[in-house]
C-alpha cells in the first residue's frame, strides 16, 4: 500500500501509542508531533540512502549532442532539478540519432587525464563521434572529442534522497513492497529515545524483515559499477 506522508504519520503514531487526534496535517508541528513527523521523514531518507545500487533509486536519460558543443550541464543532458546524485560508471552511450543499432560505449576517463588528452592544442577542436567523456570541477560532463551533428548519449544515473515535507507527498517505495517499513524503522528511533523496548524490538523485527524482501527484489545479483560525482 502507498500512503501520503501526513497518513504514514498518523499509522505510526497509533503504533507507538502516541495520540494523533490533532495530527491534521505534518506542517508546523511541536512537541511530540513534530518528532514523530521528522522521525518518520528520517526514516524514508535513511532507507533511500541505506544502498548505493538500489534499482528504484536509478534513472536514465538522453540528449541530443550539439555538433562541436562538448560540455553539458546536468539540466542540457536531461536530468531534472533536484533529482542528481551521481552519474553511473559504465552506462554512457552515444548513437546516431534514431539508430538505437548503431550504439557505441562513452567511456568515463578521470578529469585530469581528459584534460591532457582532449583539451590541450590541436585536440581542443577535432570533431569525432565522442569516445569518452569526464566530469569537469563545476560537474559539467564533457565528451572528446567534440561531437558531430546527428548524435545523442544516454547514461543512467542515481537520484538523491527525497525527503517527505508535504502532507501529500508520498514515498518512492517500489511496487510490490509496504511502506510499513518506513513506520517500523520509525518505531525503533521512537524505541530507543523513549527506552519503549517493546516498541524497539516490534519495529526492529518488522523492519528487518521488510528491508531484506526489498533488498532480494532491488539490489543486483553482481555488480561492479560505480558512481562518481
Amino acid at each position: 500500500m502507498f500512503v501520503t506522508f501526513l497518513e504514514g504519520v498518523q499509522r505510526y503514531c497509533r503504533e507507538c501509542g502516541v495520540s494523533s487526534d490533532n495530527l491534521t496535517t505534518v506542517v508546523g508541528q511541536s512537541g511530540q508531533l513534530r518528532k514523530m513527523v521528522d522521525w518518520y521523514a528520517d526514516a524514508w531518507v535513511n532507507i533511500q540512502i541505506s544502498r548505493r545500487t538500489w534499482r528504484f533509486m536509478r534513472l536514465s536519460t538522453s540528449w541530443v549532442l550539439t555538433a562541436g558543443q562538448g560540455g553539458y550541464t546536468r539540466a542540457q543532458c536531461g536530468v531534472a532539478t533536484g533529482t542528481f546524485k551521481a552519474w553511473i560508471d559504465g552506462t554512457g552511450r552515444t548513437y546516431y540519432t534514431g539508430n538505437l543499432n548503431s550504439e557505441q560505449s562513452l567511456d568515463y576517463r578521470e578529469y585530469d587525464s581528459f584534460r591532457n588528452v582532449w583539451l590541450i592544442g590541436a585536440n581542443r577542436t577535432v570533431t569525432s563521434r565522442p569516445q569518452e567523456f569526464t566530469i569537469a570541477p563545476d560537474d559539467t560532463l564533457i565528451v572528446g572529442p567534440l561531437p558531430i551533428a546527428g548524435l545523442t548519449a544516454s547514461m543512467d544515473y542515481h537520484k538523491k534522497p527525497v525527503r517527505l515535507s508535504a502532507d501529500a507527498d508520498v514515498p518512492a517505495v517500489p511496487e510490490g513492497h509496504d511502506d510499513m517499513m518506513i513506520v517500523h524503522l520509525a518505531k525503533k528511533y521512537y524505541g530507543a529515545f523513549y527506552g519503549a523496548r517493546e516498541t524497539y524490538a516490534s519495529g526492529n523485527t518488522e523492519y528487518k524483515r521488510m528491508y531484506r524482501l526489498l533488498s532480494n527484489d532491488q539490489l543486483p545479483e553482481m555488480s561492479i559499477e560505480g558512481a562518481f560525482r
